[in-house]
């Protein structure tokens, strides 16, 4: 008894010791990459100001539009604010070093054995999606956390916390009801597991509850009813949304540029069935684990009909990868298998997330050593540094609660570029990478209006053959007639029913009043 004792503490001291390793090593990785907040961050830097400032949540004054969908990552910022944006970097760079720790801890829980746990671990570290967000300044470190947390605790049955961390996690993000509801599956059949999940959507239940009244929007967040408005009108079924789906798992770790599906389509159903696969031996296994893997299938293929494809390679690819990782270390791992067999499956298992790290890493690399510009590709779209630059420059402004005034003698179309700084946002991130997908299954207005599906190509030949900095006079244009804001109140619209997110609330907002104060 004594000497197996000392053997599961020597092994608890091994673990501790190797999540401390893997946090300093996940901490180098994610804090030289020199990633500032994206632009997205800013809205919840702006809610996390304005609540500490003690003027609600409301975005502008007098203007109740939510726009946020995590009430928690926004709570945290409050009173952090004062050090905004910078401390948020920070702070998920932080928050997503212990990710790795908890992995090695869940797979070692799960039933691997030390090595293969280390790897399942590794996967995450080297992670390039992962790596990325951290230092974002998103939620999205947060959630990772708590996700692997509330599998944790569910493995070693402590139970309060368990149900603790999946209500914590719905204030997230809102799929972490998706990821909650999975981690209930794993025991369905126990009553108490239905009140756990419970306890747990009753947060996020109070929160929507005091939206639906603070804000008068219904029972779903603004964001959430723009994503469900632009997508639910016909397009749900459109196969130009799975040709992107196989596009996005195509190129998941390659990070092909081409968007070629006949090319991306053989590794699309490898890894696609890979996580599958891994979903259904852990949950054959009734391992809790398959929460991970399954988590990562449903809303990805959710991800593509709710919101833009990029948005699903940030979610989803770190939670595929802990699936994957684990299982890769137990593949055949079961009671009665010969000795020989089980050697081999763990080398086979060593072998096969050795190539997965190797990918990884090589990926990650590829991000840090591009050339001059530093182009990194973010779900097939190229956003170099300079475009980013506009995107904090915008956001920023956004911030310092820069007000949009009409300058005199500003020609509508140039007032599109001209509101303020987010003028530049709109015209370098939407405009022209709009224009590249402008297709019949963009979105539902363009279903609606086939005769304007030029409309962004034509923005995009007025940037790139017209003066850049756009600052000409009405003089150069002749007098302002009705069919020039026409234009912009088209632009506006197609902008919004795009975008569909509480972001385009502010860039819409603001062209209204300058529109309307001209």
């Amino acid at each position: 008894m004594a000497a197996g004792t000392e053997k599961q503490n020597l092994s608890a001291w091994w673990i501790i010791l190797s999540a401390v390793v893997l946090y300093g090593l996940a901490f180098t990785i994610r804090i030289s990459l020199e990633r500032e907040p994206i632009d997205d961050a800013y809205i919840t830097f702006r809610q996390a100001e304005r609540l500490w400032e003690g003027k609600g949540w409301a975005y502008n004054d007098g203007e109740k539009v939510i726009a946020t969908t995590t009430p928690l990552w926004t709570l945290i910022l409050a009173p952090l604010s004062p050090w905004l944006p910078g401390v948020a970097r920070y702070l998920g760079v932080f928050l997503d070093s212990f990710v790795p720790g908890l992995i090695l801890a869940v797979a070692r829980c799960a039933g691997l054995e030390f090595l293969p746990a280390v790897f399942a671990a590794l996967l995450y570290v080297y992670s390039p999606d992962a790596a990325l967000c951290a230092p974002s300044g998103m939620e999205l470190p947060l959630f990772h956390l708590l996700f692997v947390l509330a599998v944790l605790f569910q493995l070693i049955g402590w139970r309060f916390f368990q149900a603790a961390s999946m209500g914590l996690l719905c204030l997230v993000r809102p799929e972490g009801i998706l990821a909650a509801g999975l981690i209930t599956l794993t025991e369905w059949r126990k009553p108490a597991a239905w009140l756990r999940v419970g306890c747990a959507v009753m947060p996020y239940a109070g929160w929507t509850a005091f939206t639906s009244l603070y804000y008068s929007s219904g029972l779903l967040p603004n964001s959430l009813q723009g994503k469900w408005d632009t997508y639910a009108d016909g397009i749900l079924w459109d196969p130009g949304r799975f040709l992107d789906l196989v596009d996005y798992w195509g190129s998941l770790f390659f990070k092909s540029l081409n968007r070629d599906t006949l090319y991306n389509a053989p590794r699309a159903v490898i890894f696609f069935g890979l996580v599958v696969y891994a979903a259904w031996l852990l949950f054959r296994r009734r391992n809790p684990v398959w929460v991970f893997p399954a988590y990562a299938i449903l809303y990805t293929i959710a991800a593509q009909f709710v919101v833009v494809p990029l948005f699903s390679w940030y979610y989803c690819h770190p939670s595929a990868g802990i699936g994957i990782g684990v299982v890769a270390g137990s593949f055949f791992v079961s009671k009665g298998v010969s000795r020989i067999s089980l050697q081999l499956s763990r080398l086979g298992a060593i072998g096969a997330v050795g190539l997965w790290i190797f990918l990884a890493y090589g990926g990650l690399v590829a991000i840090q050593s591009w050339p001059e510009n530093k182009v990194a590709w973010v779900g097939r779209v190229l956003i170099d540094h300079e475009r980013e630059k506009g995107h904090r420059i915008c956001a920023q402004a956004i911030l310092n609660d820069l007000r949009i005034h009409p300058i005199e003698g500003r020609h509508p179309k140039v007032l599109v570029h001209d509101l303020g700084l987010l003028g530049y946002e709109l015209r370098e991130a939407y405009m022209v990478d709009v224009s590249a997908i402008a297709t019949p299954h963009v979105t539902p207005w363009h279903k609606k209006h086939p005769d304007k599906l030029g409309f962004f190509r034509v923005s995009k030949g007025l940037i790139e053959e017209e003066k850049p900095d756009y600052f000409v006079t009405m003089a150069e244009h002749g007098p302002v007639a009705e069919e020039d804001w026409a234009w912009v109140d088209q632009y506006y619209e197609c902008i919004g029913y795009y975008i569909g997110t509480e972001w385009a609330v502010p860039f819409v907002a603001a062209y209204k009043k300058v529109r309307n104060d001209f």
